[in-house]
C-alpha cells in the first residue's frame, strides 16, 4: 500500500480552494453546491491518494 498525502503547495489552487469570495464564491456554489472544499491556506493538508498494488 502507497500512501501520498495531498497538501495544498500552490498559489494557483488557492483561487478556487482558498478564501474565495464575491462573484467567483457564487460560480462555485452554482457549479458544485454540494462541495466544501474551500477555506484552505498554504501547506494545508487537503486530502490523501491510497494506491494499492496487487500481487
Amino acid at each position: 500500500m502507497f500512501y501520498k498525502p495531498i497538501v495544498i503547495n500552490n498559489e494557483a489552487c488557492l483561487k478556487c480552494h482558498g478564501n474565495v469570495e464575491g462573484d467567483l464564491a457564487k460560480a462555485i456554489t452554482a457549479a458544485y453546491p454540494e462541495d466544501k472544499a474551500t477555506g484552505y491556506k498554504m501547506g494545508d493538508l487537503r486530502g490523501m491518494i491510497a494506491i494499492e498494488i496487487a500481487r
